[in-house]
């Protein structure tokens, strides 16, 4: 069960240093936990939206478990909606119901009662699918599919925030283009045994937009090697929430040289490797 709390103006400006930055929206939206759960995750909280923000460029949001919010006072616009949400507004969301972006004029405080631990899913009919995790209570299981690679460990794997996107919202191709270039001189690095640089890029396609939120992991693999080069295949994939149900998606893949250099800069000699890289290849 929650902590129990005593009564507090979580309002009043004496506990303004209470509210914390919303990552990647930092001054514009902050939020205040009321309280929390620490076994089952669920939290209640308000989150407040400075006048004259607006989330577009963000995105919308979606959570794979059920939640309930209240606007407190302001008013705030959800695009997905297409609705002014006023004081007093209150609804209970279900999971993988989309919500936003959203924007407001005056400002807006929304309180929220979420539940991580209810994650509901589905069957999904989507071929495409790599990764289903459901939850309840405190066990989960995974489902696998086919075009996430399940027998291989990420090379890089991390999230896409908000502060990497470009002008349409999504995340930049660039900053995709650097996690594939540390992912395959991870690879080449360890092959080389000591430093390699880049050298050249001889294909890269994009296939998908990757969108903030999503967990993408770049999967590197050496095609081949020759004196002092590396060439390896990248391939990124995005895997995220779709009505409770967690998806992948392949997004970019690329061809990269890398070359090994000794502490001058100057192209050496690979070693000789044995089986015991075999995974590699």
């Amino acid at each position: 069960m929650k902590t129990p709390v005593a009564y507090w103006n979580s309002l009043h400006p004496e506990y303004q240093d209470r509210w914390t930055p919303l990552p990647g929206l930092e001054g514009q939206v902050e939020e205040l936990t009321l309280s929390s759960d620490p076994a089952t995750g669920e939290y209640t909280r308000l989150t407040r939206f400075l006048p004259g923000v607006d989330t577009t460029t963000f995105g919308g949001k979606v959570h794979a478990y059920p939640e309930e919010v209240f606007i407190v006072s302001g008013r705030l616009y959800d695009q997905a909606f297409d609705l002014w949400l006023e004081a007093g507004h209150y609804a209970s969301r279900p999971p993988g119901e989309r919500h936003g972006p959203f924007k407001t004029d005056v400002g807006c405080v929304v309180l929220e009662v979420s539940f991580p631990q209810r994650v509901v899913v589905e069957e999904s009919r989507d071929p495409a699918m790599s990764q289903t995790t459901v939850v309840s209570g405190t066990s989960a299981s995974t489902e696998k599919s086919e075009n996430f690679p399940h027998d291989r460990q990420p090379t890089v794997r991390l999230l896409a925030m908000p502060a990497h996107t470009n002008p349409s919202g999504n995340i930049f191709g660039g900053w995709i283009m650097a996690q594939m270039d540390i992912a395959g001189g991870v690879v080449a690095l360890e092959y080389a045994g000591g430093p390699v640089v880049t050298v050249a890029v001889t294909s890269m396609e994009f296939h998908k937009p990757v969108q903030v939120g999503d967990l993408v992991s770049c999967f590197a693999r050496i095609q081949n090697v020759g004196s002092s080069s590396v060439t390896v295949k990248v391939q990124v994939f995005a895997q995220r929430a779709h009505h409770g149900i967690l998806q992948s998606t392949p997004v970019t893949e690329a061809v990269i040289v890398y070359v090994a250099v000794d502490d001058h800069g100057v192209p050496r000699k690979l070693p000789e490797r044995g089986a015991d890289f075999g995974h590699y290849w």
